[in-house]
């Protein structure tokens, strides 16, 4: 997790999702880095990505 200087809060998988699972565009789920306003949003956004790859893999 990291904290910008401008006090926006980003997470970023260490390991890439698999190809398998990976969005097929720029702008579809799921992502590797997300960014949110404050650590529960964050968390949230994580999460949905998670949510996401379970979707792909079902």
């Amino acid at each position: 997790m990291i904290l910008s200087d401008g006090g926006r809060f980003w997470a970023s998988r260490v390991k890439p999702f698999d190809s398998s699972v990976q969005g097929s565009g720029l702008n579809t789920p799921p992502f590797r880095t997300v960014d949110a306003d404050t650590f529960t949003d964050l968390q949230i956004k994580v999460a949905e990505q998670e949510k996401a790859t379970q979707a792909v893999v079902s």
